[in-house]
């Protein structure tokens, strides 16, 4: 499998993702903290092999425009 590649939708939900204080002033505290732990996953992940053993996240492939790429939920 290949390597993971985080993209965001634009600066202001990159900014959330790798800022827990940002995070928690624009999210519920435990969504703060669920999206991050899931961030560390899968920055430490060496591929979606890894992720996918962990069904909570549910691990999903896309469709149409964003074929060959994978999503997550978050609330685990």
């Amino acid at each position: 499998m290949h390597e993971i590649v985080i993209l965001y939708h634009d600066k202001k939900t990159e900014k959330i993702c790798k800022d827990i204080k940002k995070a928690k002033q624009e999210l519920p505290a435990i969504v703060a903290e669920k999206l991050h732990a899931l961030i560390n996953l899968l920055e430490s992940a060496e591929n979606l092999c890894d992720i996918s053993e962990i069904q909570i996240y549910h691990l999903h492939p896309l469709h149409g425009d964003k074929e060959g790429m994978h999503a997550l939920d978050v609330a685990g």
